[in-house]
């Protein structure tokens, strides 16, 4: 539940996405560098689901000291206080986290990460 103050404004994008796969099995997905919220390191859920069913659901997980060299020179982030949470003290994270980090790297459009993901129907 968001308190009705922090609720995200009906004209802001969403960060909610999903895709099929194409004929190798990828997807792409276009969104912002996630913030942070107290309680939570940065992440970004997940969930696979094949012919309907939901069979993995996750989350990726973002290196400390890269994220917070985003953070320091991004705006919006940059006028935030620092952020309270990091992977080492994330209890999801610290249940299998650390095989779930993207690597991130930047580019002449933002940064970009990928994640290879293997299923089991």
């Amino acid at each position: 539940v968001v308190p009705a103050a922090r609720k995200r404004p009906t004209t802001a994008p969403s960060c909610v996405a999903s895709k099929l796969t194409d004929a190798s099995g990828k997807a792409r997905f276009t969104t912002i560098y996630p913030g942070w919220y107290n309680g939570r390191t940065v992440h970004i859920h997940v969930k696979v689901n094949v012919t309907g069913k939901t069979i993995h659901t996750g989350q990726f997980f973002f290196n400390d000291t890269y994220t917070d060299g985003v953070f320091q020179e991004s705006s919006p982030y940059s006028a935030r206080p620092a952020r309270s949470m990091r992977n080492d003290t994330d209890g999801i994270f610290q249940g299998g986290g650390a095989g779930s980090v993207l690597v991130v790297t930047k580019d002449a459009n933002g940064y970009s990460a990928t994640m290879t993901m293997g299923v089991t129907a």
